[in-house]
């Protein structure tokens, strides 16, 4: 809960600096465009496999021609395959705050790198074999967020991107094992908590409009 508080926070800070700086420039070249999008790829997230799946988003963006502050919502990966154990995933974030800047400001098109926070998740399943039942590597908290990409017709309404979104989480996954295979005294093997990082990574192509 501590984590939510801190993000909520940062979202809180960054809104009134960013209008302060937008308000400073009147002229058409410091003109706020405000778009939402959706995007559409495949990532997945590292476990003790790595997992692929399909990955959806959706968000908004305040851009100035160099700068934007970019708010996304259910940035996640996600399969759930009923016929093959030890391949379902659901990874990614909640809600994501990054600030983005725009190498080439003044072209139609032009590549970006960002950087910020998000309230992350995963649950990612485990095979069992030998005797042994794995529960799913489970964990939230708060994540870094790493993106690069880059952005067409900038100066149409329509907008497309190609993005990739790197989440590093703050926080460990945990999964818990249960062996029943008796020992020799008749008792059964206690159970185990594993933890472990499970960053994850996603490919996506993104299609905005913009909103006067």
């Amino acid at each position: 809960m501590r984590n939510a508080f801190i993000l909520a926070a940062v979202v809180g800070l960054a809104s009134p600096a960013f209008a302060q700086n937008t308000g400073a420039g009147s002229s058409a070249q410091h003109e706020l465009r405000s778009i939402g999008y959706a995007r559409l790829g495949y990532g997945g997230a590292s476990a003790d496999q790595f997992r692929a799946a399909p990955a959806i988003g959706f968000g908004y963006r305040a851009e100035l021609n160099s700068f934007a502050l970019d708010v996304s919502f259910f940035n996640y990966v996600i399969r759930a395959d009923s016929y093959e154990t030890g391949r379902d995933v659901f990874a990614g974030s909640l809600l994501r705050l990054q600030a983005l800047h725009f190498f080439d400001a003044e072209a139609d098109r032009s590549a970006y790198v960002g950087a910020g926070l998000s309230w992350g998740g995963v649950s990612a399943s485990r095979e069992s074999s030998g005797g042994t039942y794995s529960n799913s590597w489970t964990g939230s908290g708060l994540q870094g967020e790493l993106t690069a990409g880059y952005e067409l017709t900038r100066s149409t309404p329509m907008r497309f991107f190609i993005q990739t979104d790197i989440g590093l989480p703050f926080f460990k996954a945990k999964s818990v094992s249960y062996n029943f295979l008796r020992l020799p005294d008749g008792l059964y093997r206690p159970a185990t908590v594993e933890e472990r990082y499970i960053p994850s990574a996603v490919v996506s192509l993104g299609i905005g409009w913009h909103r006067k």
